[in-house]
């Protein structure tokens, strides 16, 4: 595991446990967006089905300009169509969600209006996230430092229909 040591002014979170400990923190960073969001995830269908979850989900993509969602390379299409069919119905109904896969695996992310992130600590495929760093307002510098990697993996990702 890598630590990396920043002096943060900026309110931040180190959260553990299972999906209940951070499913507020989820719904509270959708909740904020009011542009743009890149996320990078699986959407592990037992944490993207929660009810509260998939209505934060929904409102921030029919909410905001851009909704960019890079799909870890491990992720298997048509089991993911079959666990969280509403994502394809709402790609329909929403010109502004973009959906890619990545050609290899990568941790998972949520970047909302260039200011608030979440970072998991890297997990196995068919698992929730047992670690999250939480940071909004997070400084300009590790946002960018964030955002260029993602538009890394962006950039070498493949359009899913």
């Amino acid at each position: 595991m890598w630590c990396l040591s920043l002096e943060l002014k900026t309110p931040f979170l180190m959260v553990s446990g299972g999906p209940e400990s951070f499913k507020h923190y989820v719904i509270s960073l959708l909740g904020v967006a009011k542009n743009s969001v890149s996320m990078s995830t699986s959407m592990y269908p037992g944490f993207y089905n929660d009810p509260d979850v998939k209505q934060a989900f929904e409102s921030c993509v029919l909410r905001v300009k851009s909704f960019r969602l890079l799909l870890d390379g491990r992720v298997n299409l048509s089991k993911l169509r079959d666990g969280v069919p509403w994502l394809f119905e709402l790609k329909k109904r929403s010109p502004h969600l973009e959906i890619k896969k990545a050609g290899s695996p990568i941790v998972h992310w949520i970047i909302v209006d260039d200011q608030h992130l979440r970072l998991e600590v890297r997990h196995g495929l068919e698992e929730y996230a047992k670690r999250n760093v939480i940071i909004f307002s997070a400084p300009p510098s590790t946002v960018e430092v964030v955002k260029r990697v993602f538009e890394g993996w962006w950039g070498k990702a493949r359009v899913v229909k």
